[in-house]
């Protein structure tokens, strides 16, 4: 029998914090290993059954016999009962703040069920010039997903978060996506179908010398970046196709020469929009100072395409410039202000493209931009005499050019994507995993919440992104097949 009360030497850091670690007296706390559980469930995307299962009651009781492993519904508590201390943590984070607050939004999906769930995101830059950002809402949105839907929950939360007098900027999310390439996609959705056709693809593309280095993936309908993907790589197995066209019989959908002519131009075009999107994504570093020049770039780009003989790419483009204009409009005052903020840039950058984009009017939309700047600086001059007498004393740092640096934290912490890079390109991307797509709608919202709230704990406090910042089940197995299809014997000693 183990006394609880007995100490070991043991390092005073937590594995992967990265820091050097010093011995001090440890005793077994039963509550902290319990917190830490529902911490590695969190984090890794764990099910909640796993408490559940014999081999993991098992191996808890080999390396400590005195913690008896709770049940489903204790550990379901725990989880939550951290949720809300995190919130609360959050919460008085973001009212701590001085600076204003921008919101992304997003829809994600589970698996295998039609429920939709809408991600709210805040970013914002901290009084260390840091680019914040936490996940504070996964709420889950009944159909219809309209916008008076979607408004509702997001009203729901500025007063449920106190936050509507913090908001700086909205960005969200456009779903719709029209496609020209159903050969090439019904294709791929054919030699993915079952493990046989994926063997037998593969062997037709070994025999033609085509290594493409990755597999086929089927694109979702409503993700264009996904469409990409998939274009790109299915047009590198183009002749792989045309092979096993002529051995399989029941393979009636491969695309001609016309529809492969199709697929390549539009992939073309959709890469300037996926290279420009994966700039946008960032989250370790600002993005509203890069999105006019990306912008404008595209604007050159739609010009040109409308010219194009392929008449679905110059009609894409021409529809794509009438929304470009439309919304543009809206947004080119305010993230022409973070341009001016760039050092690299200022007001070369704007003078340039709309001189040569604007013509005789350039001179006319440079001057509005500049009076889009004094404007905002009147209004954070008159906004900082107003709170000096309740303010407290500034951080050294702010001392200098205290209504510059309001506004370049307010500016350069509006998001231009609503997604970052990392789940938005990822095949599986926004999709609620089978593990957890049957849960409560609150619990996974607390899942999902609190592992964005862990992430930033273990990187300091830097930021955190939408989608799982840490390795979860799903992609250990596929690392251990990879490591493992290479090893020609594997020997484990028994236990005596």
């Amino acid at each position: 029998m183990v006394d609880s009360k007995q100490t070991f030497l043991t390092p005073s850091v937590m594995i992967g914090a990265g820091k050097s670690s010093t011995l001090q007296a440890y005793a077994f706390n039963l509550d902290h290993v319990r917190k830490q559980l529902a911490h590695m469930i969190i984090m890794h995307e764990c099910p909640l059954s796993i408490v559940e299962h014999l081999g993991f009651k098992r191996f808890c009781y080999a390396l400590q016999p005195s913690f008896h492993v709770v049940c489903q519904n204790t550990i379901k508590k725990d989880i939550l009962m951290i949720y809300e201390v995190e919130r609360m943590k959050t919460m008085r984070l973001l009212e701590r703040n001085q600076s204003r607050v921008s919101f992304t939004t997003d829809m994600w999906t589970a698996s295998n069920q039609k429920r939709g769930f809408m991600v709210i995101t805040t970013h914002w830059i901290d009084d260390s010039w840091k680019l914040q950002s936490r996940i504070i809402r996964f709420a889950y949105v009944p159909c219809p997903h309209t916008a008076e839907v979607l408004s509702e929950v997001m009203m729901d939360m500025f007063l449920e978060w106190n936050i509507d007098r913090k908001l700086s900027t909205l960005t969200v999310d456009n779903y719709v996506i029209k496609s020209s390439i159903e050969k090439v996609r019904d294709s791929v959705a054919y030699w993915t179908a079952t493990p046989k056709r994926e063997e037998k693809f593969e062997d037709a593309a070994h025999q033609l010398g085509v290594f493409c280095g990755k597999k086929l993936s089927l694109d979702c309908p409503t993700r264009w970046n996904s469409t990409y993907l998939m274009l790109l790589t299915a047009i590198k197995y183009r002749s792989a196709f045309g092979r096993l066209r002529l051995k399989d019989p029941q393979y009636k959908c491969c695309p001609n020469d016309d529809d492969w002519n199709m697929a390549i131009d539009i992939c073309e075009r959709l890469k300037v929009f996926y290279e420009v999107t994966l700039l946008f994504s960032g989250t370790s570093y600002p993005t509203s100072n890069l999105f006019f020049k990306s912008v404008r770039e595209i604007k050159m780009k739609l010009s040109e395409w409308i010219l194009c003989e392929n008449f679905v790419v110059s009609d894409m483009a021409l529809k794509m410039i009438e929304k470009y204009d439309k919304y543009w409009e809206n947004s080119h005052g305010f993230l022409g202000v973070a341009v001016v903020l760039d050092p690299r840039f200022k007001m070369s950058l704007i003078e340039y493209y709309y001189s040569s984009i604007y013509g005789e009017h350039g001179d006319e939309m440079i001057e509005s931009i500049r009076r889009y700047c004094f404007d905002l600086l009147t209004i954070y001059e008159g906004k900082n005499k107003n709170d000096g007498a309740s303010a407290s004393k500034p951080p050294a740092s702010t001392t200098e050019y205290p209504t510059l640096q309001a506004i370049a934290r307010d500016v350069l912490a509006v998001p231009v994507s609503t997604v970052a890079s990392e789940s938005s390109f990822s095949a599986g991307g926004r999709v609620i995993t089978t593990n957890r797509n049957r849960l409560n709608p609150k619990t996974f919202e607390a899942l999902m919440c609190t592992q964005s709230w862990l992430a930033a704990l273990e990187n300091g406090g830097e930021a955190t992104i939408p989608g799982n910042p840490f390795p979860t089940i799903n992609d250990d197995d596929k690392d251990v097949e990879e490591c493992v299809s290479g090893v020609s014997c594997v020997t484990y000693v028994g236990d005596d």
